[in-house]
């Protein structure tokens, strides 16, 4: 499978990655990547994985936001580590 991740993503990820931006702010940076994204290909593995997390987030009672705030932590810290290739 392929593990690289747009930088578009870890763009978005680093921020909140960093504690410098909340999850809602990762959200927003992430869905607007992800309208970038998708105009020229589908999502691939852990941008994949971020996105169906986000939505797990947002369905989530508040009580057990915080696992899942560390599960998405841990994908945006493996996106973020990611290496792009670079595609002609």
């Amino acid at each position: 499978m392929d593990e690289s991740v747009d930088p578009r993503i870890r763009d978005a990820a680093l921020p909140f990655l960093q504690g410098r931006t909340s999850v809602l702010d990762f959200r927003g940076d992430f869905h607007a990547a992800v309208q970038a994204i998708t105009k020229d290909r589908p999502l691939r593995g852990l941008e994949i994985d971020l996105f169906d997390v986000l939505g797990e987030w947002e369905a989530t009672i508040v009580e057990r936001r915080p696992d899942v705030v560390d599960r998405m932590r841990r994908i945006a810290r493996d996106a973020a580590a990611s290496q792009h290739e670079v595609e002609p």
